[in-house]
Order: C-alpha cells, then sequence, then structure tokens
C-alpha cells in the first residue's frame, strides 16, 4: 500500500503540475511542462537520497556509542517490517527528530541530543515510531519532488511575468503577471499542504507501529514545551520539512497555517488521542 500511495501521490503532483503548464501558456506550456516534471522527478529521487545534515554537527551512532537508541530504532523497524535505517545525533539542545531518504534500505533518522536528554523513554519510542512512519510512506520523496515542482513553478512563473512585462502590452503584462503569481502562490499553498497532510499519516503510521498513539502525543506536548525560538542559544538553526515539530506546530487555525510545514500541535494531539481510545492498541 505504501508504494500504491506514492505512485499516486507523485503522479497526482506531476500531472498538477503538467496541468498548469498546460493552463498558463497552451500547447507551449504543455511542451515546456512535460520534460521539466520528468527532470523534476530524477532529480528530485537523487536529491533525496543525500543525508541533509550539512547545516549540522551530526554524527552517526552505531550499539557501542548510543546503544539505547540503536536498541529502541532497531525494535521498531523490526515492529514495522523495515530495516533499520542508519541513526544519528546531532548537536541541539532543542528536542527534535527527522527522518530522510527516498527508501527503506537507505533511510536515515537523526535525533537531537535534546531529545535524548530530555524525552522519557516510552516519549522516545513514539518519536521513533513517528520518524519509522515517515520512512514507511516514502515522505521524504514525496516532500522533495513536491517542493521542487513548487520551486520551479515559481521560478517559471518569475520568468514569465519578467518576460511579459517586456514583451507584451502593458494591460496583458500586468494580467499575465497575476496569473502567473497566483500560480506560484498555489504552488506553495499545496507544497505546504502536502507536507502537513504527511505528518498527519506519519503520526498515524508511527501509532500503529509502537503500538500507543500516547507516546507521540505526550512526547509532542513535551517538545511543544521546552520548544525555543530557531537558533537561541543553539550552536546551529534546525529546519527541515519533516522534522517531528516544525515552525508551525504552534500556530493556531488561520490563514498563517497555510504556509506551515506542519499542523498545529494540538491538532495531532487530539487525533492521536481519539486513536488511543478508539481502538485495542498493544
Amino acid at each position: 500500500m505504501s508504494y500504491a500511495r506514492t505512485a499516486t501521490w507523485l503522479a497526482g503532483l506531476t500531472a498538477i503540475f503538467i496541468g498548469g503548464g498546460f493552463a498558463l501558456a497552451g500547447e507551449i506550456g504543455f511542451a515546456i511542462a512535460v520534460p521539466l516534471a520528468v527532470l523534476a522527478n530524477v532529480a528530485a529521487y537523487s536529491r533525496t537520497g543525500g543525508i541533509i545534515f550539512g547545516r549540522f554537527t551530526a554524527r552517526e551512532v552505531s550499539e557501542t556509542s548510543a546503544p539505547i537508541l540503536i536498541e529502541e530504532l532497531t525494535n521498531l523497524a523490526n515492529r514495522a517490517s523495515l530495516p533499520t535505517p542508519r541513526a544519528f545525533i546531532f548537536d541541539s539542545d532543542q528536542p527534535n527528530a527527522f527522518a530522510t531518504g527516498q527508501s527503506p534500505a537507505v533511510a536515515c533518522v537523526a535525533v537531537t541530543k535534546g531529545l535524548m536528554r530530555h524525552l522519557s523513554p516510552e516519549q522516545i519510542r513514539g518519536v521513533l515510531a513517528h520518524e519509522l512512519g515517515h520512512i514507511r510512506n516514502r515522505d521524504n520523496l514525496v516532500l522533495t519532488v513536491t517542493a521542487t515542482l513548487a520551486g520551479i513553478m515559481t521560478i517559471t512563473a518569475g520568468i514569465a511575468a519578467s518576460t511579459a512585462n517586456v514583451f507584451a502590452w502593458p494591460n496583458d503584462a500586468i494580467a499575465f503577471t497575476a496569473v502567473v503569481a497566483i500560480a506560484a502562490l498555489l504552488a506553495m499553498i499545496a507544497q505546504m499542504a502536502v507536507s502537513r497532510g504527511r505528518e498527519f499519516e506519519a503520526d498515524a503510521a508511527g501509532a500503529a507501529i509502537c503500538g500507543h498513539p500516547e507516546w507521540i502525543a505526550s512526547a509532542l506536548e513535551e517538545v511543544g514545551r521546552r520548544q525555543r525560538p530557531f537558533g537561541y542559544g543553539d550552536r546551529h538553526e534546525v529546519r527541515a520539512p519533516m522534522l517531528l515539530f516544525g515552525l508551525g506546530s504552534r500556530a493556531k487555525r488561520d490563514l498563517g497555517m497555510l504556509f506551515s510545514t506542519h499542523p498545529s500541535s494540538s491538532d495531532r494531539i487530539e487525533r492521536l488521542r481519539r486513536m488511543s481510545s478508539a481502538a485495542p492498541w498493544s
């Protein structure tokens, strides 16, 4: 099911991108959008495999250097019928975690020192299960392709607007610029919506993997209590769409949520606790 779901997401995103090209420029836009979409998918797939730790002081850990983390990750991966991902710890006192890799075979899970220091064993299991949910759903691949297509759409919109201003009549240029600006904005909003949706999916998958939705809900509460503004007192800012707790997690249900990579933590906690009370968990 995860293969089929991922393929459906990627096909749908590609179709929207190609359809947008046709809507903006007819057959010419379609002819340009098709090869761009193919190149974007290939480039995104290749880029997804890279470890995005270049901005962080991260180190890979083993059974010798981090026995508790490796044991918990291995046990949960076995429950999820996944290969045990490579594990990293990066230098931040803010509790957080993320996963990367285009497939379970090459996946990595990274956690902060703060997460290992401040969370209880059950909360850590919940966090690791959530990240394994991302891996099983191939969310990093989906989000990378989404971001790549949205980025191309935004760049194309800017080029189209500049070209219209140079070559078109003023009224036509203004109208065309408005259209492509709206298209770029919608591409960004769609990217954020996909990211928020994948967080809910990873919560549900993680709950099934660890067998305790409350562990994930409790971890979200604890991380939220300890979260500070990014960069405050830390050597590195930690930013990634697949962080357990992202920049939008504190946001309320307002217009700002359209541009958030994460749903509000209160929504996620509420859903997890409904899961906990509605179904038998082992």
